[in-house]
């Protein structure tokens, strides 16, 4: 069992929805349902077209975090969710129909105690701007898009909640609708606006992220028109988007045919956004002194936090990888028992930071949880956590939110990513040596020791040396062109585990060690505490080297192996161990650790010296998994030396010992990578970074359309980790854009 601390927070239910331009009859289902929520102008809304699909978009949608994606157009619920990481699907069947996806109002009972704008006498009523109705036509839609639309049906549910004094004024008026366009504080659609911004932290900037709003679009006094035909979906989106990211600014949508009409409200200050040639012109010949503009995409900066005055933080006890998230009643939006449903958010927790996937959610349910009968209730990773669908239905009983989640693994976490991609993965006989090489060594905090160049050129030394590796070319015949240095030792290495082959270990005292060291002789005393930590470890084993007097067979018996009568191993006579040998008292002789000897013989101490690079670096969380076979069905189609996971960024990387990369290798890594949608590759090799294998490995990489990092580690990064080596490269500082394509690590 282990404590945590975690915060969780209630929100409203988040969707972005997809539709088809000029398709009314979507947008009319979709707005008539969602006009009775809490946080009705948070929901996005996108049309089927080529702007959906540009990285602009992409990370619009990412800062917003939708929960879901209701897709009501013509497009493939696998390709958007697998583009996004949202679940998407369409609302066509009872269980994933819009009103299930909705924070309604009629929920929102509980007034809190810092917000004083609903604060009044029972008497005294909020008057809220409102449509009369949805109906396709301009005066109908000018009403709804920019002020919303309050039903009779709405007010019938509000007499238990803190709106239960609002009434509606009903604009029906051409003029009335124009002259309130810019009054954002009383309007039906934005009556939760403020409330969930209180205590918010704005939207900010990060070094991590581009700001796609440098010049200041939407903010301050000026005033904004959205202009267009009255079912151009694109524009009227692109509109509710902008809302949505800037709910205070001075922004509104007229259709075109109220373009005559808005004198009054335009200034030589207003912007005018169209997308429209034709009605570009019409609008510099009736107001020639105002701005035009067609955005290429939307403008924003940093993600925006709501509804801070719904977080709790707390303490947690985790047991058997299984956690209760508790959320009190009193932080929530009802003080009269739950009437419907909500997301509570759930962060802080280091086996929730994972990128966005669609389904990744599914593995932090309860084993016992029903798919098939709660298939609408979700739970997905998020920006900050794990976000989960709450229907809570107890009224009149004010109870305190309780969820019980499953903390998985990363390994089954990395199980289900590959698999939802059609891939499964196995691990190979590599993946122990290398996990139980760390466990000698003391765990990943102490794999910094090989990473001095004198400890890890002595651990090699001191590993039997291979002189088979001409013969096994010469056998090789004409393949062994086509063969490096480290296949060679890889297919050694492996007839060498199946017994087939043995060579003799290094047997040697302390003064042989020290000699074999690549330090200065007046410093080598410097490596005895070294020397002394890897015999405290097991790295080196101690024991007494002499020969049977019987066969004259080299025996070596570790020091805690020595009994009282001991054996020749080759002849099986007992032997004595000597005090002395040659007239002189006899050493202790020291070995290596057959681990350690198995861990450079499969190139796997190379890949430790990667993993520590990536471990040293400043990330809250860290994981891996090495050697992974990659199957597709039956067929093996690749390996993947390590998989990395630094904070919520994901990479897999390939590993050599001393030689260079082929375009082949590179090509099945990034094929890989795409489809995994990597954060980021890595290449690692001991050589020099002067060397041409280095330059070659930068020319291919240069030819692929590569959209992330891909890292290079040489000698020089690997022998001399810092903190910062990836970090810095995953920043904009004084940049335009992040770092893409090769990158010698230094």
């Amino acid at each position: 069992m282990r404590t945590d601390y975690i915060l969780t927070k209630v929100r409203p239910i988040k969707k972005m929805f997809i539709v088809e331009n000029n398709d009314y009859e979507a947008f009319e289902k979709l707005f008539l349902e969602i006009q009775d929520e809490i946080d009705v102008i948070q929901n996005l809304i996108f049309v089927n077209d080529d702007d959906l699909w540009t990285q602009t978009s992409r990370d619009f949608i990412k800062r917003s975090d939708p929960d879901i994606i209701l897709n009501l157009s013509t497009l493939d619920d696998n390709k958007l969710s697998m583009h996004f990481g949202i679940f998407s699907v369409k609302p066509i069947t009872d269980h994933y129909k819009i009103s299930r996806f909705g924070t309604n109002l009629f929920s929102f009972t509980k007034l809190p105690t810092i917000i004083k704008r609903f604060n009044k006498e029972e008497d005294l009523e909020f008057t809220v701007l409102s449509g009369s109705k949805l109906e396709n036509t301009p005066e109908s839609l000018l009403a709804c898009v920019n002020y919303g639309l309050f039903e009779n049906k709405t007010k019938e549910q509000l007499p238990l909640t803190i709106f239960k004094n609002v009434t509606a004024n009903f604009l029906t008026k051409k003029e009335d609708l124009i002259n309130s366009l810019f009054a954002t504080d009383n309007k039906f659609i934005q009556l939760t606006t403020e409330i969930g911004d209180f205590g918010g932290s704005g939207h900010g900037s990060s070094i991590y992220e581009v700001n796609y709003n440098k010049e200041g679009l939407f903010q301050g006094k000026q005033k904004y028109i959205f202009i267009s035909k009255q079912n151009d979906f694109k524009t009227i989106s692109y509109f509710w988007n902008t809302r949505s990211y800037y709910p205070y600014s001075e922004i509104a949508w007229i259709p075109v045919d109220y373009i005559e009409d808005i004198s009054a409200v335009v200034d030589k200050e207003t912007t005018f956004i169209c997308f429209d040639i034709e009605l570009e012109r019409k609008i510099k010949s009736l107001y020639p002194n105002s701005i035009i503009s067609k955005p290429s995409g939307l403008h924003f900066s940093g993600r925006n936090e709501r509804w801070k005055f719904f977080e709790h933080s707390q303490m947690i006890s985790i047991t058997d990888n299984e956690a209760v998230i508790l959320h009190p009643a009193e932080k929530s939006f009802s003080d009269i028992g739950s009437i419907g449903a909500f997301v509570l958010e759930t962060r802080g927790l280091r086996e929730l930071v994972y990128p966005k996937r669609r389904s990744v959610g599914k593995l932090f349910f309860p084993e016992y949880h029903d798919f098939a009968v709660f298939e609408n209730q979700f739970q997905r990773i998020s920006e900050l956590g794990l976000s989960t669908y709450v229907l809570k239905v107890s009224p009149l009983k004010a109870e305190d939110i309780s969820e019980l989640i499953r903390l998985p693994s990363f390994t089954k976490v990395l199980k289900h990513l590959f698999e939802d991609i059609g891939y499964t993965i196995k691990t190979t006989q590599k993946s122990s040596i290398l996990e139980q090489t760390i466990n000698l060594l003391g765990g990943l905090g102490e794999l910094s020791i090989i990473s001095d160049k004198h400890i890890f050129e002595l651990l090699i030394t001191l590993t039997p040396k291979v002189r088979t590796e001409k013969i096994v070319k010469k056998l090789l015949g004409g393949a062994s062109e086509k063969i490096t240095s480290d296949n060679v030792l890889e297919i050694i290495a492996e007839i060498r585990e199946k017994g087939a082959v043995n060579f003799p270990s290094v047997t040697l005292t302390t003064e042989d060690i020290l000699a074999k060291t690549t330090v200065p002789r007046d410093e080598k005393k410097n490596l005895l505490p070294i020397l002394q930590k890897l015999y405290d470890q097991r790295i080196f084993l101690r024991g007494k080297y002499f020969q049977c007097p019987s066969c004259s067979s080299n025996l070596w018996i570790q020091i805690d192996q020595i009994k009282r009568i001991n054996y020749c191993i080759e002849c099986s006579n007992v032997v004595n161990i000597p005090i002395y040998l040659n007239g002189k008292q006899d050493s202790d002789y020291f070995r290596l650790n057959q681990l350690i000897v198995r861990a450079v013989d499969q190139g796997q101490l190379a890949t430790l010296l990667l993993l520590n690079a990536f471990y040293q670096q400043k990330y809250q969380t860290f994981d891996y998994q090495s050697n992974l076979e990659v199957y597709e069905g039956e067929n093996l189609i690749t390996d993947i030396d390590l998989f990395i996971k630094i904070g919520k960024k994901i990479g897999i990387a390939e590993c050599k010992s001393t030689s260079g990369f082929t375009e082949t290798q590179v090509n099945e890594l990034i094929k890989i990578a795409s489809k995994m949608q990597c954060d980021f590759i890595a290449f690692s090799t001991l050589i020099d970074a002067t060397r041409e294998e280095i330059r070659d490995l930068v020319a291919i990489l240069n030819k692929k359309s590569l959209n992330i990092p891909a890292f290079i580690f040489t000698n020089q990064s690997l022998f001399n980790p810092n903190s910062n080596m990836i970090q810095k490269n995953f920043e904009l500082r004084h940049k335009e854009d992040f770092l893409n394509g090769p990158i010698i690590v230094s």
